[in-house]
């Protein structure tokens, strides 16, 4: 399984769980602030890696 994969699962698992707490947990906003740092921090990594990944074998092909 690519790591891409993985990262974007555990962002649909992580709104999932956002979801769930802001429906049913509404009495400790706290909990929301880390889970959603953490999502974001999953999403953009899985975003990132492939463009990292383009953009390294770009440069190792000679830039042109």
């Amino acid at each position: 399984m690519s790591l891409c994969v993985l990262l974007l699962a555990l962002t649909a698992a992580g709104l999932v769980l956002g979801g769930v707490l802001a429906t049913y947990d509404w009495t400790t906003p706290g909990a929301e602030r880390p889970l959603f740092f953490a999502v974001l921090g999953t999403f953009l990594a899985a975003l990132g890696i492939p463009v990292v990944t383009a953009a390294a074998r770009w440069a190792r092909a000679g830039g042109r």
